[in-house]
């Protein structure tokens, strides 16, 4: 059973090769391979009308929750 955390963070995934593939990711990847997958995966990310806002909340906090654990940091806009 995942605690309420990690089901809000994993919530937004259709599968759980998705879920899989996510730890994969997060756990074995190299360093700079991996920041670099999180960081596009975050300037890809949109909202799209017509899409459950709470599925899309989630996804948001996934990205939010991947950029943590690499300790990146992102330039602010108006820089």
């Amino acid at each position: 059973m995942l605690f309420n955390d990690l089901f809000d963070v994993y919530a937004s995934y259709k599968n759980a090769k998705d879920i899989w593939d996510s730890l994969i990711l997060k756990y074995t990847v190299e360093d700079i391979v991996r920041q670099s997958f999180v960081i596009a995966n975050y300037y890809r990310w949109e909202m799209i009308e017509g899409k459950y806002i709470k599925l899309q909340i989630n996804e948001y906090h996934k990205l939010i929750e991947d950029i943590k654990t690499e300790s990146i940091t992102l330039p602010c806009p108006n820089s």
